[in-house]
């Protein structure tokens, strides 16, 4: 999660960035951290504006981990919108 966290850090690219962040999830499909990772990679897609792929990350995470991922920190106030149409479009 290091190299994740210090590889963000650098703003980088999707394509950068995913491959890294799928691999981590890959290695440690248990580690509770998983979704911070998960968080991080919408954030460089919001980013990069594509709210798509935010939105397809970030309604993948929530229903297993609403709370313990700060997303509303994470994305930053930019990206409310794209958080709160997934809220609403999955019920979540």
């Amino acid at each position: 999660m290091r190299l994740i966290e210090e590889l963000f850090q650098t703003n980088p690219k999707p394509a950068e960035f995913e491959p890294t962040v799928n691999d981590y999830v890959a290695k440690y499909p248990t580690r509770p951290d998983r979704f911070a990772a998960q968080v991080r990679l919408a954030s460089v897609y919001l980013n990069n504006k594509d709210a798509a792929r935010a939105e397809q990350i970030l309604a993948s995470v929530l229903p297993f981990d609403p709370v313990g991922s700060d997303v509303p920190t994470s994305i930053g106030a930019a990206a409310r919108d794209v958080l709160d149409a997934v809220v609403a479009v999955h019920g979540l």
